[in-house]
């Protein structure tokens, strides 16, 4: 996550491959790693930040499972209860939360094109979280 938005890195190079729910796997064990240590460093929380919302938006519309979308919203507010008021001002201001509430109502207009994805979301998402 510290070499994401470097040209030549591993976000370039998962750009590359065209298989978009190998891509939504690859989130997912990032997801886990946050999961498993959300207290982000404060020296690097910036930038860790960063790179996270890049990959983020990257992922925002593939055809990728609900879950993972889900996920990625469940993370950001792991992320907001486990850090400190300066991290979570670092998250406000790389646009996180904004981020967050795209994803919500991504999912919810993908409604008539793919009801799973809403139903999903509904079902599975804490929305008291947003």
């Amino acid at each position: 996550v510290y070499e994401v938005s470097k040209k030549g890195t591993r976000l370039a190079k998962l750009k590359e491959i065209e298989n978009e729910q190998f891509q939504g796997h690859v989130l997912e064990l990032i997801i886990d790693n946050f999961n498993k240590n959300p207290k982000l460093p404060r020296d690097t929380a910036s930038i860790i930040i960063d790179n996270l919302v890049s990959l983020f938006k990257h992922i925002k519309g593939l055809k990728i499972h609900p879950r993972v979308y889900v996920r990625m919203l469940d993370v950001i507010a792991t992320l907001t209860v486990h850090n400190t008021a300066e991290t979570r001002s670092i998250m406000n201001k790389y646009r996180l939360y904004t981020f967050r509430n795209d994803i919500v109502i991504y999912l919810l207009q993908c409604y008539k094109t793919e009801p799973e994805s809403t139903r999903y979301l509904i079902e599975n998402f804490e929305f008291q979280t947003v």
